[in-house]
């Protein structure tokens, strides 16, 4: 699968990728079918390639998350960070999205094993002296808590 983003302003400038000619005289469904066609003809790296020379953007669907992870630029850009936790090793996730002008940005530390932060909160509430008498009738768990 392939995404193009492109407006009808790019019609004259898609004209003059290798396999579009012609396509700036046509609108509407005749153009989405031709589109279709014509895509059909090469691969989906070869038309990202030309069309991104061409300055239209275009990109492969990408379908599994693990793949999108993994993809050289969203690694390279920082959108997806691999890094060690603390208590449960390497974990891959998405990494900031905003780009501010003036402003770094940086990635948060891992989130804490499910359960880990139990004491924590329960002082924060001021129900700090209830932690070892909810965690022995189960009412809290800190060990064998899947995350998600």
């Amino acid at each position: 699968w392939l995404f193009v983003g492109a407006q009808e302003s790019d019609l004259p400038r898609l004209t003059g990728v290798d396999g579009l000619s012609g396509i700036d005289s046509l609108h509407g469904e005749a153009l989405t079918k031709s589109l279709e066609e014509r895509f059909k003809a090469g691969t989906v790296q070869s038309w990202v390639q030309r069309l991104n020379d061409a300055g239209v953007g275009a990109h492969r669907v990408v379908s599994a998350l693990s793949e999108l992870l993994d993809d050289p630029w969203v690694v390279g850009h920082g959108l997806s960070l691999t890094r060690e936790h603390d208590e449960i090793g390497l974990v891959t996730g998405v990494g900031p999205s905003p780009r501010l002008s003036r402003t770094p940005v940086a990635p948060g530390r891992p989130a804490p094993k499910p359960g880990a932060q139990g004491r924590e909160i329960l002082e924060e509430v001021g129900m700090g002296q209830e932690f070892d008498r909810l965690l022995e009738r189960g009412v809290i768990l800190t060990e064998g808590v899947a995350a998600g």
